[in-house]
């Protein structure tokens, strides 16, 4: 089943053309891969798909709505987290903290009888869900500021998860991490979409990530899509070799 949607995506600044004439669709509960060199086009792609910047032709639709002309919360009641490149959190609050103020927006939006009832503990309760599905229950009382790369990095997705996303767009989620951090905190994003039936779509430029995570890779070079398909596709194909893998990958 098709959760995403998009055609014939153009996207330009200027004179500069980012997106070209690009179409694609993202299969529910599938796990999948942006690859591609620097500047062809992928985190304006997720700006696109998430409502940060709008296309100036073409169409993305999400669960049957047309979600290209609308703003940014709107598009996150629909069921669409996103997960920056850089961390989007609150470095002088505690860890519990942050994720709780989105969930306190999340449920003033979609789940009225909780604010009416008032019902702290159960504010509480899906905090402590989430910090448990990230590995930071407890890390939950520690300042935010002061936490490793590794852990403001699940932390932000910890953020994007508490408006409990059907489709979640992750951008470069293992920068800046160790061989053993990407390991690690890519095993546990896996295991999280998994449990709460989540379709993840990532950004990624560590190979060895991209190859043992995705069942679907879709390879952009100058905003255009070039080639798609299972890691074993991708991983031979000789254009994405020539243009990007540098030599072919053996899984």
């Amino acid at each position: 089943m098709i959760i995403l949607e998009a055609k014939n995506l153009y996207k330009a600044f200027g004179k500069t053309q980012v997106i070209q004439n690009l179409s694609f669709t993202i299969k529910e509960g599938e796990i999948t891969s942006i690859i591609g060199p620097n500047g062809a086009g992928k985190t304006t792609l997720f700006n696109l798909c998430t409502g940060q910047f709008r296309c100036n032709s073409g169409e993305i639709h999400y669960g049957g709505h047309r979600v290209d002309r609308l703003r940014t919360h709107q598009i996150v009641r629909l069921g669409i987290g996103r997960a920056f490149q850089i961390c989007n959190i609150f470095p002088e609050l505690t860890v519990f903290e942050n994720i709780r103020i989105p969930v306190i927006s999340h449920l003033r939006i979609g789940l009225h009888f909780l604010r009416e009832a008032g019902t702290t503990e159960s504010v509480s309760e899906l905090v402590f869900q989430i910090l448990e599905n990230i590995g930071m229950l407890e890390r939950k009382d520690h300042i935010a500021g002061k936490l490793d790369h590794g852990e403001m990095k699940l932390l932000d997705i910890g953020i994007a998860l508490s408006t409990e996303p059907r489709l979640l767009f992750l951008d470069e989620p293992t920068s800046g991490m160790t061989p053993d951090e990407r390991k690690r905190i890519m095993k546990l994003i896996e295991q999280v979409c998994i449990k709460k039936k989540i379709t993840l779509v990532l950004i990624e430029h560590d190979m060895d990530v991209v190859f043992s995570i995705s069942q679907e890779i879709k390879v952009l070079n100058h905003g255009q899509l070039v080639a798609e398909g299972a890691p074993e596709e991708i991983s031979q194909n000789p254009q994405v070799v020539e243009a990007y893998l540098g030599e072919s990958i053996a899984l």
